[in-house]
């Protein structure tokens, strides 16, 4: 990897040039551009540290390994049965709720801060908003693909194999999708409004709770002194991006279509409002850092 940062146009510097000497041919400069600044991201991450990309690995097996036994020790929860027929296991059952979780969470927070963190190149050179926003995503869906590699190797391992299996990067790129496009608008609010960062944050931790990662949908009640709250808790676009995981992942099933449409319709949204917010206040984002 290091020698591929370090010839050709896949250093940033290198891709800067390439960007801005043809712009006839802008979406190859950006995708060039993007992917170098990914690599980039991705080689100084755990530069620092002994254990490298390792860590991807350690700490969402130390969460799993804590809310299971929490959970399944503790208060007793159980996992709804693999669809291969065996017993459920909590902890594999929550393992693929939470790689779900993972990518949504660690791509938008990673995409929030990316503006301002390339803030002192943004100043500098022409760069669209959006290309380290876009760096910073590519780079956490590479990672998360690591943490992918491992859940599949635990569900190999209790023999939990079916062809759905095959439809799941899918519902992966979907999920990354969702989160550039909020992390886009989330990235140019925090130029603008730098305590941006804070309420995501607190808002992001309650969002993890109303998610069905460490509980099925099915327990929440579907009516609550009047106020039908299964039904608010499927609002929640995550719900369905994580239920449609579990689906193809754990159950061997094929989702809903009406859980497809829904989570489709979200990324579209996110989307969206990424391409409107890039509109009317990305393109001159580097005056305002």
């Amino acid at each position: 990897m290091a020698s591929t940062l370090e010839t050709g146009t896949s250093t940033p510097e290198a891709g800067l040039n390439t960007f801005s000497q043809r712009r006839q041919d802008s979406p190859r400069a950006r995708a060039r551009l993007i992917w170098a600044f990914a690599l980039r991201d991705l080689r100084a991450r755990f530069t620092a540290t002994r254990l490298g990309l390792l860590w991807t690995l350690i700490v969402p097996l130390a969460t799993v390994l804590i809310y299971s036994t929490v959970f399944s020790v503790i208060f007793r929860a159980q996992a709804p049965p693999m669809g291969n027929g065996e017993p459920g296991v909590f902890a594999v059952w929550f393992f693929v709720g939470l790689v779900a979780w993972n990518v949504f969470a660690q791509a938008t927070g990673g995409a929030m801060g990316s503006i301002l963190g390339m803030g002192a190149m943004l100043q500098k050179v022409s760069i669209p908003a959006f290309v380290p926003v876009l760096a910073s995503v590519t780079t956490i869906l590479i990672e998360k693909m690591l943490e992918v590699s491992v859940l599949l190797l635990v569900l190999l391992v209790f023999l939990n194999v079916g062809w759905t299996w095959l439809l799941y990067p899918l519902v992966f790129v979907a999920t990354g999708v969702f989160a550039a496009g909020l992390g886009y608008c989330l990235a140019v609010a925090m130029v603008h409004f730098r305590d941006t960062g804070q309420i995501f944050g607190i808002m992001l931790q309650l969002w993890f709770f109303l998610t069905p990662i460490m509980y099925p949908i099915e327990m929440i009640p579907e009516d609550w002194n009047g106020v039908p709250l299964q039904s608010l808790f499927a609002l929640n676009p995550m719900t369905h991006f994580v239920e449609i995981s579990r689906d193809l992942l754990y159950d061997l099933t094929l989702p809903t279509l009406g859980s497809v449409t829904y989570a489709l319709v979200w990324m579209a949204v996110a989307l969206g409002g990424a391409v409107l917010v890039h509109r009317r206040y990305g393109r001159d984002v580097s005056e305002a850092i």
